[in-house]
């Protein structure tokens, strides 16, 4: 059986998607950006980008990430160290704001909650930056 082809898409010429929400429409950018909370269950590759994303557009989030994918994301540093274990990826992205939070929820399997509430939002600044902020900065080059 042979697989399906995936077409080369230029992102320049893409439209927005829009959603059906009920009586009218919305372009998926209107609803991401006037979402009031970032919720993401088990999320797999998209657990850094869900906390960025809610950090970006600074709302409330709370994220339960699930698995590592290291040889996906080698650039991922933790004290200098690839980020390869669960508890590695919790340190890592809990250190992306000083105000995440984090706490055991009661189901079996990956169940730790990295979370903002809207009440993180207004400790306006960060707290000093460690030297986590600088193992992130040197992943964003």
């Amino acid at each position: 059986e042979e697989a399906d082809e995936v077409e080369d898409v230029d992102p320049q010429e893409m439209e927005v998607a829009e959603c059906d929400t009920g009586s009218n429409s919305a372009s998926l950018a209107d609803i991401v950006y006037g979402c009031s909370v970032v919720v993401a269950l088990h999320p797999d590759q998209a657990a850094e980008a869900s906390i960025r994303l809610a950090l970006d557009l600074q709302k409330p989030f709370a994220v339960v990430p699930c698995c590592v994918y290291a040889a996906e994301f080698p650039k991922r540093k933790l004290k200098g160290n690839p980020v390869r274990s669960y508890h590695e990826l919790l340190e890592y992205l809990q250190q992306m704001d000083p105000r995440i939070q984090r706490t055991d929820l009661d189901f079996e399997g990956k169940n730790t909650l990295l979370f903002m509430t809207p009440d993180d939002w207004k400790l306006t600044e960060k707290l000093s930056p460690s030297s986590a902020d600088m193992d992130l900065a040197v992943v964003e080059k």
